[in-house]
């Protein structure tokens, strides 16, 4: 009787376990002992496990990059802000303001010489684009009159330009900017030189009154809020992109001349904050004209307009005078 299958069909299905089981020798060869759909079993159920795994292991992985890049994330931009808030948080400049014009006081620490004298007493309100840049030359100090809309008699005031930005990426808010007068003396000037208004002068920008009780920022812009306390209807936004702020800074003595400096409060992301500005290194110095100066001449428009020597004309009557201010 012969050993050989027969061929068709039914030889066909009779090769299946032939080749299962030699599939199954590549696949698990240490299963060789089991009947052949136990082995089957198992090695299915050992590829689903070794699949889980890899598929956990993938998952484990993308999960992990995924913290670990959100961890990194969140420690870069703790490290940012850091940054960010260890930078100073404004920076201002200050310069002087370009007198050009008149109304205007100017006031000398020292007598002036009579060649001195008799070079300005030759100047005309036609000519003051000369004469302004011509006083600078001598060293004294520009003043004006305080605002009319104020209770500014017998005051005196001193102007300075206040740049504010801030290179911090963040914003911050500054809530308030008060003054804080470190000392007043009596003014030193010996000589002064005036050119009073016909009319009443505009002013724009944010004023001190040194010689009040409790100073605060004023408003003194051409506006319906004018005269009235800046910060209690306003603030000053700087950084995170905010254009910088430009101010024209005014301040008022009376008969003295004031050190000063301007404490500011702010806020940012981590409270509420106070710093100082000063000129530079050294505190702003407000003048003011004095008392009863050893010189004073005044230019007056009536009867097409004269200087007039304050000190020696009896008969005049100088606007400019502090016993008429």
């Amino acid at each position: 009787m012969s050993d050989d299958l027969p061929s068709g069909p039914s030889g066909s299905r009779s090769d299946e376990p032939g080749t299962l089981n030699a599939l199954a020798d590549n696949l698990s060869p240490d299963t060789r002992d089991l009947p052949t759909k136990k082995r089957i079993k198992v090695i299915v159920l050992s590829a689903a496990v070794s699949l889980a795994v890899v598929a956990a292991t993938i998952v484990g992985t993308y999960a992990f990059d995924l913290w670990t890049t959100e961890s990194k994330t969140r420690a870069g931009t703790e490290a940012e802000r850091g940054i960010d808030l260890a930078r100073a948080p404004f920076i201002a400049h200050v310069s002087e303001v370009d007198v050009k014009n008149f109304p205007l006081d100017y006031a000398l620490d020292r007598p002036l010489a009579d060649a001195e004298l008799k070079h300005i007493t030759e100047f005309t309100p036609e000519r003051q684009a000369e004469l302004v840049p011509y006083l600078r030359t001598l060293g004294g100090y520009f003043l004006r009159d305080g605002p009319y809309f104020l209770s500014t008699r017998g005051k005196y005031l001193s102007e300075f330009n206040l740049q504010m930005h801030s290179d911090r990426q963040s914003q911050i808010t500054i809530t308030d900017m008060r003054p804080k007068v470190i000392d007043c003396q009596p003014s030193t000037g010996v000589a002064v030189i005036s050119v009073p208004p016909d009319g009443v002068s505009a002013y724009t920008g944010l004023l001190f009154d040194l010689a009040a009780e409790n100073p605060e920022a004023i408003i003194v812009d051409e506006t319906d809020n004018r005269g009235s306390p800046f910060f209690a209807s306003n603030v000053i936004n700087l950084g995170g992109g905010a254009e910088p702020a430009n101010l024209r800074v005014q301040s008022l003595t009376s008969h003295e001349a004031c050190e000063w400096e301007i404490e500011v409060e702010y806020a940012d992301s981590t409270g509420e904050h106070t710093s100082v500005i000063q000129n530079g290194d050294v505190p702003f110095r407000s003048e003011a004209l004095p008392r009863d100066a050893d010189q004073h001449w005044e230019w007056q428009s009536r009867g097409g307009g004269t200087w007039v020597n304050c000190r020696i004309n009896d008969n005049a009557v100088c606007l400019s005078d502090p016993a008429n201010r």
